[in-house]
């Protein structure tokens, strides 16, 4: 029940208060396990709830199962419940957890075995890299997990000769602003020097995120607000953000992301 409610409320700040009409929701099912309930009883859970709550606020909400860095022998389990239950809402999977611990252990053979059987099934996937881990990170994760989206990858303006590869790259970068200063990911040094003006500038793929709001204390029109007030973005390149999501959302269907596309221009 805590965990149908909790994710019922999470839908509902997401329409309401960060005014989204679409979102991809992530977790990790082994963080929410126990006594009778495993990783599958999570995610049917989670997936029941997303139900209720995206038609009671006309929201459409996706799933992405996180694997955690520290726990590779869950990945294959993680993989398997996001082909079974693809059809459900679930849309891709995920690395998460420090990255930091990239820089002493690289990633599990098991972790990057199971992303390549991913990209050999069609599930998408974005890894968390470039956040407190160096731009080789990122690097490996688009050329050994195939990943398709970033999680952060601040880093990548550290390594000019890797950052110039990336900008050709179809990758897209999920940004984190609030966060990526609470965590050290970002040393803000000026208003100019956050890695999102550059890749504004660069017409990079990017889009804003909010991370952890309740860490944060900040919702996804909050986050829009600081960036205009404190990282000197334009309101066009918060709809240029908005239209990199639509592009770059888990959407395998078309006709979808042409309305999602659509309806995020109309207004």
């Amino acid at each position: 029940e805590a965990i149908a409610q909790v994710t019922q409320e999470c839908v509902e700040d997401c329409a309401l208060k960060s005014k989204l009409c679409y979102v991809e929701l992530r977790f990790a099912p082994h963080l929410l396990t126990g006594p009778g309930l495993d990783a599958e009883a999570v995610t049917r859970t989670v997936l029941e709830a997303v139900q209720i709550s995206s038609h009671k606020y006309g929201i459409q909400v996706r799933l992405l199962l996180c694997i955690l860095r520290h726990k590779p022998e869950t990945a294959e389990e993680v993989l398997q419940l996001a082909i079974k239950y693809r059809k459900q809402g679930v849309v891709g999977i995920d690395v998460s957890g420090d990255d930091a611990t990239w820089i002493n252990y690289g990633l599990s053979p098991k972790i990057i075995g199971v992303f390549k059987e991913a990209h050999r099934q069609r599930i998408h996937r974005t890894v968390h890299a470039g956040e407190n881990s160096p731009a080789e990170a990122v690097l490996e994760a688009i050329t050994c997990l195939h990943a398709e989206r970033i999680g952060h990858g601040y880093s990548v303006l550290q390594q000019p000769e890797i950052y110039e590869w990336l900008r050709k790259a179809p990758v897209h970068f999920e940004v984190c602003p609030t966060s990526s200063i609470m965590t050290g990911g970002v040393n803000l040094k000026s208003v100019s020097s956050h890695t999102v003006v550059q890749f504004a500038k660069d017409k990079v793929s990017y889009s804003i995120n909010t991370d952890g709001p309740l860490m944060t204390g900040r919702w996804l029109q909050e986050e829009y607000r600081f960036c205009l007030t404190n990282l000197g973005l334009t309101a066009r390149d918060l709809e240029t953000s908005k239209l990199n999501a639509a592009k770059a959302a888990f959407l395998d269907n078309e006709e979808d992301r042409t309305r999602l596309i659509e309806h995020i221009r109309s207004f």
